[in-house]
C-alpha cells in the first residue's frame, strides 16, 4: 500500500483558486495562511489505530474518501503528509516549525525543502524516542484507556507547496 493516499488539484474558477483534495485514511493536509492554521483535514478511522485504507483485503474503497474544495490564496502553505507526521507532531508544533523557516514575512522567501526536511526530521526524532513525553498518537492512546509512551514509529512522507501564480512559478524565473 502507498503511505500517502492524498490527491490534490488546484483549479482556477472565475478568478477563485480552489484546491480540491481527496483523502482517505490517516494521511492529511494542512493549509497555513498568514502564519496561522487555516485548514486541517481529519483522520478517517474505523477505531483507534485502525484507519481507512485501500488495498487487498480492505473493504474501504475510493468512494469512502473525504473530498474538500477549498479556496486558497497566493502565499498559502500546503502541507500534505502521511500519518507518520500527524501521529508524532501536534499541529501547533507543525505551525511553529513552519514559522521558524520564514526568512521574512513573505512566503516566497520560504525554503520549502528546508521546511520539509525539518518536519520529517522532527517526526522521526519523536517516533524513535519511546520516552518522549507527548505525541498526538500517545494522547489518543491514553484517551482510549491504553498505556502508551512516546511517538509512533511509522512512515513519514511530507510534501510542502506554496500557492502562487503561474507568472511567479520557478519555471518562469
Amino acid at each position: 500500500m502507498l503511505p500517502l493516499r492524498l490527491n490534490a488539484h488546484l483549479k482556477r474558477d472565475n478568478k477563485d483558486d480552489q484546491l480540491r483534495v481527496a483523502n482517505i485514511g490517516d494521511c492529511g493536509v494542512m493549509i497555513i495562511r498568514n502564519g496561522e492554521i487555516y485548514f486541517r483535514s481529519e483522520e478517517q478511522q474505523h477505531s483507534f489505530n485502525f484507519p481507512y485504507q485501500l488495498g487487498t483485503g480492505s473493504k474501504d474503497s475510493p468512494k469512502d474518501a473525504q473530498s474538500f474544495s477549498l479556496l486558497v490564496h497566493e502565499g498559502d502553505i500546503v502541507i500534505a503528509a502521511s500519518d507518520g507526521l500527524w501521529d508524532n507532531i501536534f499541529d501547533e508544533e507543525v505551525l511553529e516549525i513552519t514559522r521558524s523557516k520564514f526568512k521574512s514575512q513573505n512566503t516566497a522567501d520560504l525554503d520549502i525543502q528546508n521546511l520539509t526536511d525539518s518536519l520529517v526530521k522532527r517526526a522521526r526524532e519523536i517516533a524513535e524516542d519511546s520516552k518522549f513525553s507527548s505525541s498526538p498518537f500517545q494522547s489518543r492512546a491514553v484517551q482510549e484507556g491504553l498505556y502508551y509512551s512516546g511517538g509512533k514509529l511509522d512512515d513519514v512522507t511530507v510534501v510542502v507547496g506554496i500557492v502562487g501564480s503561474e507568472e511567479d512559478s520557478p519555471d518562469r524565473r
